[in-house]
C-alpha cells in the first residue's frame, strides 16, 4: 500500500441566487488557482502564523469536506508494478459530512462517510440525491441561475412526507 499526504487549501467564494452555474465553477477556479500562488509556503510556517483559535479549528473534526482528486489514481506505477487507488477502508469518520471523488476507468468514485452520531443514512443518500441533480442540471445548463436549479430541504421532505395527496415536484427525487 502506498500513502500520501497533502496540505488542503481552503476556497472561498460568494454567489448569489443570480449567478450562473458558469459564474460558480468560475470562482471556485479562480480561488483555487489564486491559491496556488502560496503553495510553496511550508506548511509549519503557515500554520505557527494562525491565531491560537485558527488553529484549534484545524485540530478538529471537519464539519463539511467536499473534495475531488482528478486523476490521481489513474495510471499509477511503483517502478513495474501498476497500482490503483482504493476506496478508504475507515470506519469511523474523520468528520460530520466528506466526500471524495477521482477519476477512473473513464468515470467517477465518489466515497462519502459521515457521523452516524449526527445524520441518518437516508438523510445523506438524500443529500448525495441533491448532488447529483444539481451536477447534472448545471452540467447541462452551465448558463442557469444558481437560484433557480431545485434542491429538496430535510424540511420540505418531511413535510411530502406528512402531507396527503401532494404532487411530487417535477424534476426532484423524494
Amino acid at each position: 500500500m502506498v500513502g500520501y499526504t497533502s496540505n488542503l487549501t481552503q476556497v472561498r467564494a460568494s454567489i448569489v441566487d443570480t449567478d450562473t452555474v458558469a459564474d460558480a465553477v468560475a470562482a471556485a477556479r479562480d480561488g483555487v488557482w489564486a491559491s496556488m500562488a502560496h503553495q510553496a509556503v511550508p506548511y509549519g510556517l503557515v500554520y505557527a502564523a494562525l491565531p491560537g483559535a485558527t488553529q484549534e479549528s484545524l485540530t478538529a473534526n471537519t464539519s463539511l469536506c467536499l473534495s475531488h482528486l482528478g486523476p490521481i489514481g489513474g495510471n499509477l506505477r511503483l517502478g513495474d508494478v501498476g497500482l490503483r487507488l482504493l476506496e478508504h477502508p475507515n470506519r469511523t469518520a474523520r468528520g460530520d459530512l466528506i466526500m471524495s471523488t477521482w477519476e477512473a476507468d473513464g468515470g467517477y468514485v465518489v466515497e462519502g462517510e459521515y457521523s452516524t452520531t449526527r445524520y441518518r443514512g437516508e438523510t445523506i443518500a438524500a443529500f448525495f440525491a441533491d448532488l447529483d441533480d444539481v451536477l447534472a442540471t448545471g452540467g447541462a445548463d452551465p448558463d442557469r441561475a444558481i437560484g433557480s436549479i431545485t434542491v429538496r430541504t430535510r424540511a420540505a421532505r418531511v413535510a411530502d412526507e406528512h402531507a396527503v395527496g401532494v404532487p411530487a415536484q417535477p424534476g426532484v427525487r423524494p
